[in-house]
């Protein structure tokens, strides 16, 4: 039973909270847990609550199905207009959102304060280990000293 609930605003993030230790599962195991914009968001709002939140001392970032994660969903960003029409300004806005995107989720592992775990499920390829390589580091990188 969860110590605490925690609402990512989709079926395709879940978030536990159990014994001080909030797991997050990217639950699309159908795509093989491709990022679609909705999962970001809450992927984005839950590591932004284990970063500050008192009853969260270690965040464990996982995948169901048999995968971690594929990547982003390219044949959802596809059906959404692929590259944004040739405009140079959405193209711009998309580059921003995609920095931001990233910011907020590897660069948050990278610099959280809390012990940070990546429980693959299998051997995964070099793109979709980028969230756990700043995982494993950021808790490395402070462990060291």
């Amino acid at each position: 039973m969860a110590d605490r609930v925690f609402d990512t605003g989709t079926d395709d993030i879940l978030v536990d909270i159990s014994d001080g230790v909030m797991t997050i599962t990217l639950n699309r195991p159908e795509r093989r847990n491709a990022m679609s914009t909705p999962m970001m968001e809450g992927l984005v709002a839950a590591i932004a609550d284990a970063e500050v939140a008192s009853d969260v001392g270690a965040l464990v970032l996982t995948g169901a199905g048999g995968a971690f994660c594929a990547g982003g969903d390219v044949k959802g960003m596809a059906a959404a207009g692929g590259e944004g029409g040739g405009s140079p300004l959405q193209y711009d806005a998309r580059v921003h959102n995609q920095r931001r995107s990233q910011r907020d989720t590897s660069g948050r592992l990278y610099e959280m304060p809390k012990p940070t775990i990546a429980a693959l499920p299998e051997p995964q390829p070099a793109r979709a280990c980028r969230w756990p390589f700043h995982a494993t580091c950021g808790t490395q990188r402070r462990t060291r000293s």
